[in-house]
C-alpha cells in the first residue's frame, strides 16, 4: 500500500481497494492501522468533504528507497533461475487466472441478487 500511495499521493480510500483488490472496509483498517503508526495522513479533498485523501508522512517518505530496492530483491529472488520470457509468461498466465476469478466472483454476486430479488417477489 505505501509504495501505491508513493506513486500517486492524495489518493483516496475508494481507489486504493480497487487497486490492492481488498474491500473498503479492509482498506479502511489498514489505513487506520498505518494512521496509528505515523505512516501516513488522511486530509480532506477539496472539491468533496465526503473524501479523504492518502498521503505518506515525511518519515514514511524517506524509506521508499529502501523498500523499493528490498523489493525488487525479493522478486529477483522469486524469479531465480527463470528467464524473462518465462515470466511474462507467468505473469499474463497468473493475470488471466486472477480475471477469470473476478468474472466468476461478479457472476455469483449476481446469482445471489437475482436469487434475492426472487424471493422478495
Amino acid at each position: 500500500a505505501v509504495l501505491y500511495i508513493w506513486r500517486a499521493p492524495g489518493i483516496t480510500q475508494t481507489e486504493l481497494s480497487e487497486i490492492l483488490d481488498l474491500s473498503r472496509m479492509g482498506v479502511t483498517g489498514l489505513i487506520d492501522r498505518m494512521e496509528n503508526k505515523g505512516l501516513v495522513s488522511r486530509r480532506d479533498d477539496p472539491n468533496d468533504r465526503r473524501v479523504k485523501r492518502i498521503y505518506l508522512t515525511e518519515s514514511t517518505a524517506e524509506f521508499i528507497p529502501m523498500i523499493v530496492a528490498v523489493g525488487s530483491e525479493t522478486v529477483d529472488d522469486f524469479f531465480a533461475g527463470i528467464d524473462e520470457t518465462s515470466r511474462d509468461v507467468l505473469i499474463d498466465l497468473l493475470q488471466k487466472v486472477k480475471g477469470n476469478g473476478a468474472r466468476l466472483l461478479a457472476s455469483d454476486a449476481d446469482e445471489v441478487q437475482n436469487l434475492k430479488e426472487q424471493r422478495s417477489m
